[in-house]
This record gives structure tokens, sequence and C-alpha cells, in this order.
């Protein structure tokens, strides 16, 4: 008789989970329908998984790729675009922690470059408040492939750049996204442990970040003009751009940051008051956040190349979270913040 409860009961848990399922596609889809302009037919399809606390639903609408019906699976391979940079930031408060400094310290301290980067700080690379330029003058001359546009750009160059950049300290903390920030802080931590990126990625992440960061073998992704796009090849812009992943490996990175204890939350999830666009808002250490209701933050990353877009984000005080990956430039929009929303009803939720 026992036995007879525990078939049961296990059958009632596998019905309840999958009339749970089955209620967030018909909700997931509502949003679709009614909060964004999503096309199949400029977009093949995408992945959504959605965190819970200790549970995680994953669905995946359209297809692999136009020309067949293959559904994406939660293995398979994206790339990750700018959300690298999280990875990037992580290797870098580690190091920070390891050598007992601060995110306040100047990078001349860790990786000497010239005299005029003694004024730029470690924070300001990781949050995107350095003055560094977003393209430097006469990079775009050594682009031979428009669709592969940061392969020729090698650490030569960009060691070439920084040695005779004239860095000059912002007056004040203003919002400055570039790509450079994290090609620097990705040098900094390639002297520092006299290794090369992709060995950092390999052996310096913690155990649960383990993953598919450095697989080439992606999905096809798509322009806006729905044309096929090869992955981007780059070394020295890995770190700020280059990283792939697959929906379980951003799972266990929206995780990661979501079972955070107090005082690493405090580390890893700061904020800091900034202006963007002339705008009074806060940034995080390589997140954007959005405040909502109850004084709470959610903390989100995009992440985008030609042809795939990548969305990650969480609030903490629910542990809640959504990562979305698409097969096209265009991506899923503004979906990822809608799911969070919806999951935390309306940011009602306790």
């Amino acid at each position: 008789m026992k036995q007879y409860y525990t078939i049961v009961l296990l059958l009632f848990t596998h019905a309840s989970g999958l009339t749970q399922q089955d209620h967030l596609r018909k909700q997931i889809e509502r949003l679709i329908q009614y909060e964004t302009t999503i096309d199949y037919r400029i977009t093949p399809g995408f992945i959504v998984g959605i965190l819970d606390g200790d549970s995680t639903y994953i669905r995946s609408f359209g297809q692999k790729d136009f020309n067949s019906n293959e559904s994406i699976r939660v293995n398979n391979v994206f790339e990750i675009g700018g959300i690298s940079k999280v990875l990037t930031t992580i290797l870098t408060l580690q190091l920070l922690d390891s050598l007992d400094q601060n995110i306040h310290q100047s990078v001349n301290d860790l990786h000497y470059i010239n005299p005029t980067f003694d004024s730029c700080k470690m924070v300001q690379l990781i949050n995107h408040t350095s003055t560094l330029p977003k393209i430097p003058k006469g990079w775009g001359n050594l682009e031979e492939n428009s669709r592969d546009p940061y392969a020729k750009l090698d650490s030569v160059i960009v060691d070439d750049f920084f040695t005779f950049h004239q860095y000059v300290s912002p007056p004040t903390c203003i919002y400055n996204y570039s790509h450079l920030n994290h090609v620097l802080l990705q040098r900094t931590l390639e002297q520092q442990y006299h290794q090369g990126y992709d060995q950092l990625i390999l052996s310096r992440l913690p155990p649960a970040l383990q993953g598919q960061w450095l697989d080439p073998t992606t999905v096809p992704g798509y322009s806006r003009a729905r044309l096929k796009m090869d992955p981007w090849n780059t070394t020295a812009y890995k770190g700020s751009l280059g990283l792939h992943a697959s929906l379980q490996d951003l799972i266990h990175l929206c995780r990661y940051f979501i079972n955070l204890n107090e005082h690493q939350k405090q580390r890893f999830l700061a904020k800091f008051p900034c202006r963007i666009r002339k705008e009074k808002a806060f940034i995080g250490l390589s997140w954007q956040t959005l405040e909502i209701p109850k004084n709470r933050t959610i903390y989100v990353h995009l992440g985008h190349t030609d042809g795939h877009h990548a969305f990650i984000g969480f609030l903490p005080d629910t542990k809640t979270g959504a990562v979305i990956l698409a097969n096209s430039a265009i991506g899923s929009e503004n979906l990822g913040v809608s799911i969070l929303s919806m999951v935390n009803d309306n940011w009602k939720r306790k």
C-alpha cells in the first residue's frame, strides 16, 4: 500500500509540474502577443528560462533556424555579446579580493599603462563610468569583414592604444558605455595571472559557473534582413563581448547571483548613483539596474551580436530571475522584464 501511495504522489507531482509549465507557457504567449512585436519571420525562435526559488521552468518558442522545425534546446549554444562582461567582472572582483584591494584601486596599481591612468579606477571600468572612447580613431580601417568587426583587434593593437592614450578622469559619475572598459579589465587579468583569457575562464571561475562559455558550435543566427550570420571571432574583446553560452549556463549564472549571501550581495550587487542621458539613476558592477516599487532593484544585462540576442535579469529579494536566448539580432525585445514582472505579480510579490 505504501508503494501505491508513493506512485500516486509522484504522478500528482508530475501532473502539477506539467500544469504549472502549461500555465506559464500561456502567460508568456500572452505577453508575446500583447507586450512585444516579436516576428517569427525575422526571429526564428528563442528559449526562455524562469527561476523561482529552487524551481526552474524552461520553454522553447519557434524553431532553431529557418530551415528546420527543430526546437531550441537548453544546451544549444549562443553568442551572448555584452553579457560576457559579467563573467569578466566576477574574475576581476575575485582578483581584487585575492590581492586585498578594492574596486577604487587605480588600474595602474595592477597593470601599469601610463601616468595618466593613475586616475582611472577599477570601478570606473567595471561600471562604465570611465572616459574611454567607444571606438578609438582609426580602428575602423582595421576592419576587413563587416560581419566580423573585432577579428583583427588583438592584444598588440589594444596595448598600443592604451599605452599612448591620455586618460582624463571624469568630473562626475556619468555612464559612458564602452567595450574598451572590459577590454582593459581583460588585459589586466591576463597580466596579473600570466594566463590568456580562455584559460582564465576555464580555471578561475567559481565551480558553479563552469559552462560552455568557449564552445564555438553555436546555433544559426540571423540578421534583421534574415541573412545567416557567422559568430564573431575575437581575442582581445572576448571578455567584453566574445563569450558563448547555453540557456543552462545563463540559468546557473542567474542562480549564482540570486543565491549570494548578504555580505556577497554588498560586494557583487553594489549600486552607484549616476547620470544616464542627463537623468539620475543607479548603475551596478556591470549590471544595469531598474528601480521598482517598494524600494527594490532588478538587475539586468543584454547581449547582442549580428545574429544572436541574450537577456538575463533577476530580483534578489524574491529569488526570481529570467533568461532568454534568441537566434536573431533583434531578439525578444522587452519580454525579459515583462516575464520578471509577471512572476512577481506585477511587482506586488513580497
